[in-house]
């Protein structure tokens, strides 16, 4: 097999790094912008148990979106996220959002009073391993923000605020927020 000679005329090294750069933006911005990791098919098959001892079939919880918040009571930062979660909750429930915590406790008591104290109201479940590695939970709070197709579209949302703003009003809601309004938790 004869094989071809090809010579590249000697340029500058940055010049090369700009050609590949051009190149590398042409490619990039002719795919999509916005991929996302769809739900493992095996959450949507799963009936949990809420602490409040009634069952929800995840299949239930498809075409809206929702907000999945992995937190514990014995997590100072998942307490210092409840009164930010519960105005996000009253402002994006006529969106279709639902909240769904799933609470990781040694101590179910106190989880209940804290929700009790912060009005947080939306379905709690019980986490267990199958969910937390469904997911890859591996630090709490954690929180995922799942759209109406079923693709994770964002994680950590009260870290990006603009983010989820977009998206919840993507959903049709119709609702003008300013920043101001729904405050990230203290740090």
């Amino acid at each position: 097999m004869k094989q071809i000679a090809v010579h590249l005329p000697k340029l500058p090294k940055y010049v090369w790094v700009f050609v590949m750069l051009t190149l590398w933006l042409a490619f990039s911005t002719a795919m999509p912008s916005e991929s996302y990791p769809k739900v493992d098919p095996v959450f949507w098959k799963l009936k949990l148990k809420t602490i409040a001892d009634d069952s929800i079939p995840m299949q239930s919880l498809k075409g809206r979106y929702l907000l999945l918040n992995f937190w514990g009571e014995w997590c100072a930062k998942c307490q210092e996220e409840l009164p930010f979660l519960v105005r996000q909750e009253m402002k994006y429930s006529g969106s279709g959002l639902r909240i769904i915590g799933f609470l990781k406790t040694g101590n179910m008591a106190k989880a209940k009073k804290l929700l009790k104290e912060n009005n947080a109201d939306w379905t709690q479940i019980q986490l267990d391993d199958q969910v937390e590695k469904i997911f890859g939970i591996r630090k709490f709070p954690t929180n995922l923000l799942i759209s109406p197709q079923g693709e994770i579209v964002m994680e950590g949302f009260s870290n990006h605020y603009q983010a989820f703003k977009k998206r919840m009003e993507a959903s049709g809601s119709g609702s003008e927020v300013k920043k101001s309004e729904i405050p990230a938790p203290p740090k």
